[in-house]
């Protein structure tokens, strides 16, 4: 097991394992957790290890044992798994009855599952686990291999360093070395293999069996703070030699994202002249782009990916290797042009300065940016967003082709400035069709008065990186959308005859046409409707919805939409794409806009009535449409190729990839969550927790705009997602739209009496605006459901004292 647990910590990335960890939280911080992962965010798995490990604990109070053991039980009963859940249950009943509350609630669960249980067997032991490590263990004798090769001939000092990328895009820096016995006698005991940086490590023999070894702290920082001495577990023949891994056991750190894609530097400085070596190791659901030097060894073993450089580096000299990764399925866009992608939304494709450059003049008397659309002339969102901004010397313009907008400026050498283009609810920059521009953060910095670059901070860089990142992949993803809709394989199925007669909004109702699928098996890809908004410039922060449905209007597929995707000026068609779903050969496609006086969407019909189009949404009745056909229409692929898409449901590895998803996001790594929750999605974008997951994860980053669109998509697949529902209320908050988070609490506690954190938004809210008898309200609920709770107790005094002096 312990060989098992040393090679996990190098090559971490194909699979992640449970583990029980010591916490220094009391039991109660814990038990709240828990509640938390299972009400809030409704993950099972990490709710179950929280009170698992609180019901095993023989030093907690046997109250929350016996809560710990409900608990358990009823998220085995969420999962169906009811024999589990009642050994819980008994447990409680049977151990723990002197705790009366637990125990009257487990006996009337015991009688819901009724007294006959049937226990369930463990599952089939897999075989995958001991593949994955047979191949791990592989990787560390490959690396020796490798090492004792290079070395062989003794003309040069030798050094290698291996760089471990986990599938979560997190790096694990290890290295290889080698004690040789040039003595005539054995050697045993205690060995010096040299002298590090850092103290915190593992050595593993080219095995992966741990070794013990002792740290001394030689109070120099001169070639190396530490020394690092090995007991050997066997002796050393003479002229022998025995080869180490050491591992650095601090946290993996998180790569950078350049251009949607992973950065890895792999450097090091020597003071010596040295053969060195470079070993990248990552698993094979990642792919290496662009490295600034050619490796010299390619090699795949088992579930990983294996490369090796190897450079003669002169003495003090730093030897440097750069290379990209991502995903599997991202080498073709490598080559991508950004700047030519077309996006429903404009986005800004360059920058003068450009944005991360270091050396600018600084009398440089303008700055500016440049979208890829046509945009309004005279609105514009350039936001100081709380960071070093330009002095603005003359008024904002754009040039003549409505594209490039330029701001005049006095710049100081030596300064690093940020500018936010249309940055939280300043965002005037829109098209000229009303469409509003995606953010985006321009950061530049001045040269010194000697001429020499200056660094941008690396909150402002990490600032920047954030937003335009959000940019860089909105992009790719339109490039994704536009392929996916091309191919001699795909067609347009419509009932109209293309000329528009009319148009309507259809309050508390919506447009529907009934279509006949080609061939069997075929995969509808996207839905086309003619059509324009109306009501006020900017587009409301709501998604409307197309369903498909079969012929008795029953939905197979809920699609949801951003407004924004129809303009404001003239009508036209607007191309929305799916996730690649089957269709039956008679199908429906309807579209539900909630249209008010104030917002809505006209939808356009020709004058060819023919009995295929209706009005109604799913759940009403629909009724025949009498003044024309829709024009909407459904765009659809040859059978067979909905597996091509990114929408093509796997639910098994949704499943994966959430789970991992979520226990990164109860480590705080967020950005590395949300790559797994995206992953989810595309998997299976039915799966609820990857939306709720991916959700949470960008919420938890400052991407409210995207986090909104997650949660959006949840509960259009289940409208009492309570935890999506109060993600949706604190964004609502965190733009100051108190009415609407209001609503989607409120929302959430119907659907769940018990959401806590949705209670906790609805009384801190409502004292805010001074409303107390509304804020005791749901107090009084909160304690209902958490009558021990901590963060309830305190609030209510909050509450007490604010009544009190009002």
């Amino acid at each position: 097991m312990k060989t098992r647990r040393v090679i996990q910590m190098l090559l971490i990335g194909c699979i992640t394992l449970l583990a029980t960890t010591s916490i220094a939280q009391p039991v109660s911080v814990q038990l709240r957790e828990g509640r938390y992962q299972e009400e809030i965010k409704g993950d099972l798995e990490k709710a179950m290890e929280i009170y698992e490990r609180i019901a095993f604990n023989a030093e907690a109070d046997r109250p929350y044992i016996a809560e710990a053991y409900y608990r358990l039980g009823t998220c085995y009963l969420k999962k169906g798994q009811n024999a589990e859940a009642a050994q819980c249950f008994q447990t409680v009943v049977d151990k723990y009855s002197d705790q009366t509350r637990m125990r009257l609630r487990c006996e009337e669960e015991l009688k819901k599952i009724g007294p006959t249980i049937e226990q369930t067997q463990d599952p089939a032991p897999t075989t995958d686990m001991d593949d994955i490590m047979r191949s791990r263990v592989e990787v560390f004798r490959f690396l020796a291999q490798q090492h004792r090769k290079a070395y062989a001939t003794g003309s040069l000092r030798g050094n290698s360093l291996v760089y471990v990328v986990t599938e979560q895009f997190q790096l694990h820096s290890a290295g290889i070395g080698i004690v040789t016995n040039t003595t005539s006698q054995p050697m045993t005991g205690e060995v010096s293999v040299g002298n590090f940086g850092w103290s915190e490590f593992e050595l593993v023999d080219e095995n992966g069996i741990s070794q013990q070894i002792r740290m001394v702290d030689r109070q120099s920082t001169s070639g190396g703070r530490y020394r690092m001495y090995w007991t050997l577990d066997k002796p050393i023949s003479p002229g022998d030699s025995r080869l180490y891994f050491w591992l650095l056991e601090k946290g993996g750190q998180e790569l950078s994202v350049d251009g949607g894609l992973y950065k890895l530097q792999m450097n090091n400085h020597y003071g010596n002249p040295v053969l060195e070596n470079f070993f990248l190791v990552f698993p094979k659901s990642l792919t290496i782009h662009n490295p600034t030097a050619d490796p010299i060894l390619h090699q795949s073993i088992g579930t990983f990916e294996v490369y090796q450089w190897q450079r003669n580096v002169p003495a003090n000299t730093t030897h440097e290797v750069t290379v990209l990764l991502g995903a599997e399925g991202e080498k073709e866009e490598e080559s991508l042009d950004l700047s030519q992608v077309e996006t429903p939304a404009p986005v800004v494709i360059a920058t003068h300065p450009a944005t991360y450059a270091t050396d600018v003049d600084p009398a440089t008397p303008r700055i500016s940016v440049t979208f890829n659309q046509k945009m309004t002339d005279g609105n514009w969102s350039w936001v100081t967003w709380d960071a070093p901004f330009p002095e603005t010397a003359g008024s904002v313009s754009f040039d003549t082709a409505l594209r490039t907008c330029t701001l005049p400026v006095k710049l100081e050498s030596g300064k690093a400035y940020l500018c936010g283009i249309n940055i939280g609810k300043f965002s005037s920059f829109q098209n000229a069709e009303g469409a509003t521009a995606r953010s985006y953060a321009f950061v530049f910095a001045t040269k010194d008065a000697a001429g020499n670059p200056t660094p941008i901070p690396d909150d402002l860089l990490a600032r920047a990186k954030r937003v335009n990142d959000e940019v860089t992949a909105y992009i790719r993803q339109a490039a994704r959308n536009a392929q996916a809709m091309q191919g001699g394989n795909v067609k347009e199925l419509a009932v109209d005859d293309g000329k528009q007669a009319g148009k309507r909004s259809i309050s508390g109702s919506g447009h529907a046409v009934r279509l006949e699928s080609p061939a069997d098996g075929c995969v509808l890809r996207g839905v086309r409707i003619y059509g324009s908004r109306y009501g006020s410039p900017q587009p409301p922060s709501e998604n409307f919805y197309v369903w498909l449905c079969d012929e008795k209007f029953n939905i197979l597929q809920t699609y949801p939409f951003p407004y924004s995707s129809f303009t404001r000026t003239d009508p036209r068609w607007v191309t929305l794409r799916v996730s690649p779903t089957t269709l039956p050969g008679t199908f429906v496609l309807c579209a539900g806009f909630n249209p008010e006086r104030t917002k809505g969407v006209y939808v356009h019909y020709d004058g060819q009535g023919s009995g295929k189009s209706f009005t109604g949404l799913p759940g009403q009745e629909f009724r025949p449409f009498a003044e024309g056909e829709w024009m909407i229409r459904a765009i659809v692929s040859a059978p067979g190729t909905a597996s091509q898409g990114t929408g093509a449901r796997d639910t098994k590895a949704a499943e994966k990839y959430s789970t991992t998803g979520w226990q990164l996001w109860g480590q705080r790594k967020f950005a590395e969550a949300e790559q797994q929750f995206q992953i989810a999605v595309e998997k299976d974008d039915t799966y609820t927790a990857a939306w709720n997951g991916l959700g949470w994860s960008q919420f938890n980053q400052g991407k409210p705009v995207a986090a909104k669109e997650a949660f959006e998509k949840c509960i259009a697949l289940d409208p009492k997602h309570s935890a999506a529902l109060n993600g949706l209320g604190w964004i609502a908050k965190g733009q100051n739209n108190i009415d609407e988070a209001l609503k989607y609490w409120k929302t959430a506690i119907a659907a769940q009496p018990g959401a806590t954190a949705a209670l906790n938004g609805l009384v801190t809210t409502y004292m805010e605006q001074k409303q107390y008898d509304q804020a005791q309200k749901y107090m009084q609920m909160w304690l209902r459901v958490e009558p021990d709770g901590q963060e309830a107790k305190v609030l209510q005094e909050k509450l007490k004292a604010a009544m009190q002096e009002n």
